[in-house]
C-alpha cells in the first residue's frame, strides 16, 4: 500500500489548511466556518479508505472462520478425519466481537465529521443572529 498517493495527500492538505485557518481565526469570524468545513471534509474523506480496509479485513476473517477444522477419529479400528465440532458460546462471541471491532476507526471518523458538521451549523446560526 502506498502511503503518499494523491488521495492521502489531498486529505492531509485539507487538515493542514483547516488548522492554518483555525490559527488565523482572529482576522475574520468567517475563517472559523471555512476551517470547520475543511476539517469535516477531511474526516469524511479519511473514513472512506477505512471502511474499504475494514470490509476487506472482514471478508478475510470470514474466509478464515469458514475453514473446516478436521480431527482424527478412530472408529471400529480405522482412523478417519471428521469435522471438529466447536459450538461454544465463547467462540461465537469472539467472532462477533472481531466482526464489528474492525469498523471502529471508520465509525469514529464519521462521528468526528458529524460532530464538526454540527459545529458548522451552530456557527452559521450564531453569525445569522
Amino acid at each position: 500500500m502506498k502511503i503518499f498517493n494523491k488521495y492521502n495527500l489531498i486529505v492531509a492538505l485539507l487538515f493542514i489548511l483547516g488548522f492554518i485557518l483555525i490559527m488565523l481565526n482572529g482576522f475574520s469570524k468567517y475563517l472559523n466556518i471555512a476551517a470547520l468545513v475543511l476539517l469535516c471534509a477531511g474526516f469524511i474523506m479519511m473514513s472512506i479508505p477505512l471502511f474499504k480496509n475494514a470490509k476487506n479485513k472482514r471478508i478475510e476473517n470470514l474466509g478464515l472462520k469458514e475453514e473446516v477444522v478436521m480431527e482424527l477419529s478412530s472408529e471400529n479400528g480405522t482412523e478417519t478425519f471428521v469435522m471438529k465440532e466447536d459450538d461454544s458460546k465463547k467462540h461465537k462471541f469472539k467472532f462477533l466481537k472481531d466482526k464489528y471491532t474492525i469498523y471502529i476507526p471508520a465509525i469514529l471518523s464519521v462521528l468526528a465529521g458529524a460532530l464538526i458538521l454540527v459545529a458548522i451549523i451552530t456557527s452559521i446560526i450564531k453569525l445569522v443572529k
